[in-house]
């Protein structure tokens, strides 16, 4: 038996269980992207730069295109990434490949950074998650209404995130099973969606009356509203690439966390091969799910 040292990067230097499959590697990084992005970011990056469709290219929002954009960055960065870190495996995300590859100090602020977004973003997504259940039961008991005011959003925003953090203690197998059976919840949420958008893009006129049940109102109504207000006046409406460039800062707020896997590197099975593999192709599912759902909810929408 050999009496060498273990490399400063080996198993054996962390002292961590590697339980971490290829799947829920995926799935870490899948179920930490997806969420406001494509749900609630597509609207507050588009609605103050209205588009006419005929200059959209090929029929395409701005939206669409800053996601293709930012999403060829993100599957470029993350196979450089996944493979610098394969090369030193241990968790802590970018702090690791960071501080060895340019500086410590740079490492140590940028680990900080990660820190307090990936801080920020999980309270936002708190309290985004009871801002849905409003949304949800407004939409299913109407006209009866449910309204949610600030602390209540924040004491279900405070429960999910304690939640959670309670679970995370509990170890990596439990939590990558428990993130199994919660991810293909949403996912298949995701496909009806889509199957929706595909029949709305296929019978306008069912959007229609869909709209109308849930709104109280046809869409000639709120389109009549719209221009009142003033949304079709020239000097509010803009050119592709002013409304693209409005559109990236959303895109890359939507694409925040493909990284995810990263900081639990360390417990990734066979991690220099597999993380890369995972980085890369977490990120393209990612794109794609982002490009369907910008493009087919825009097309159902502009053909009622």
């Amino acid at each position: 038996m050999s009496g060498e040292k273990p490399g400063l990067f080996a198993r054996e230097a962390t002292g961590l269980v590697r339980e971490i499959s290829f799947t829920v590697g995926i799935i870490i990084i899948m179920s930490h992207v997806i969420g406001l992005g494509w749900q609630k970011r597509v609207f507050q990056f588009t609605g103050p730069k209205p588009m006419p469709t005929d200059i959209m290219p090929l029929g395409l929002p701005a939206m669409f295109w800053a996601f293709l954009a930012v999403g060829v960055v993100v599957l470029v960065t993350g196979y450089a990434v996944g493979y610098v870190t394969a090369a030193m495996p241990r968790s802590g995300g970018g702090y690791v490949t960071i501080s060895r590859v340019i500086h410590p100090f740079v490492g140590y602020m940028a680990g900080w950074l990660m820190f307090l977004a990936e801080a920020f973003s999980y309270g936002l997504i708190g309290v985004a998650v009871f801002e849905a259940v409003m949304i949800f039961f407004n939409i299913a008991l109407a006209p009866t209404t449910v309204a949610f005011g600030s602390l209540e959003l924040f004491l279900g925003g405070l429960a999910i995130v304690w939640i959670f953090a309670i679970i995370g203690l509990l170890g990596t197998k439990l939590y990558g099973r428990l993130m199994e059976v919660l991810f293909y919840i949403p996912a298949a949420i995701t496909i009806i969606f889509f199957a929706m958008w595909i029949a709305g893009v296929m019978n306008p006129s069912a959007l229609a009356m869909g709209i109308e049940d849930v709104m109280g109102a046809p869409p000639s109504t709120i389109m009549e509203l719209a221009i009142q207000t003033g949304m079709t006046d020239p000097k509010y409406v803009t050119g592709f690439f002013d409304a693209f460039s409005f559109a990236l800062a959303g895109a890359f707020w939507a694409y925040m966390g493909w990284y995810a896997t990263t900081f639990v590197a360390g417990e990734v099975k066979e991690a220099n091969k597999n993380l890369p593999k995972i980085v890369v192709t977490a990120g393209f599912a990612i794109m794609i799910v982002y490009l369907l759902a910008s493009s087919l909810s825009a097309l159902a929408a502009m053909g009622v």
